[in-house]
């Protein structure tokens, strides 16, 4: 089952959590396992490089409506930069912590 999100606004200039160099390396660290070098973009399928993929802030969508929670996500820059909705795997999305945590 998928579900759908959206790329939250603004979030470019959000630090990653405390010890970790990027929010891919967050997200990587919490799934436990590595972006291979070469992958397939959950947002848009198509095949691109590690270097091209990126730690995105989303939050959930149903029946239009806000989901509480954000989360980050791999997605390829140009998914990165999606302003509409669109549906992924949810066990890709990791919570953000508490900004008062990092």
């Amino acid at each position: 089952m998928k579900v759908r999100v959206r790329n939250i606004k603004g979030t470019s200039d959000e630090n990653p959590p405390k010890g970790f160099e990027s929010w891919i390396a967050y997200w990587e660290f919490k799934m436990k396992r590595e972006i291979p070098n070469k992958c397939q973009c959950p947002g848009c399928n198509k095949f691109c490089d590690k270097k091209d993929i990126e730690g995105c802030h989303v939050e959930r969508i149903s029946y239009g409506l806000l989901v509480e929670g954000r989360y980050i996500m791999p997605l390829c820059k140009q998914c990165n930069h999606r302003s509409d909705t669109f549906e992924i795997d949810p066990t890709l999305l990791v919570d953000v912590p508490d900004i008062t945590l990092y």
